[in-house]
């Protein structure tokens, strides 16, 4: 398992940058909560982060290319452009 930066380009989540534990080949597809989830995502710690930005993770976004980047991990980023056809549908655990 390797550390790898990533960057989104497009939609709600673009410019969002983090560091994602690269376990075999470079993932197609990424998901991310919205930017309404971010304070609820980043107030939560440890197992229960995880799960909740897990739970929350409906947008879409496809790897498009990587770039040598110094100072971060792997020492380049993977960048994913938005891919909204590609979203998580969201339902109402009501109905």
């Amino acid at each position: 398992m390797a550390e790898v930066h990533i960057q989104l380009h497009g939609g709600e989540q673009d410019g969002y940058r983090t560091n994602i534990d690269l376990r075999g080949d470079i993932p197609e597809m990424f998901f991310i909560w919205r930017a309404s989830d971010s304070e609820k995502v980043s107030s939560a710690t440890g197992k229960k982060r995880m799960v909740l930005a897990d739970k929350l993770a409906v947008l879409a976004y496809r790897y498009e290319s990587e770039k040598p980047k110094a100072g971060v991990p792997g020492e380049r980023e993977l960048r994913y452009v938005r891919h909204a056809c590609a979203d998580k549908k969201v339902t109402d655990p009501a109905l």
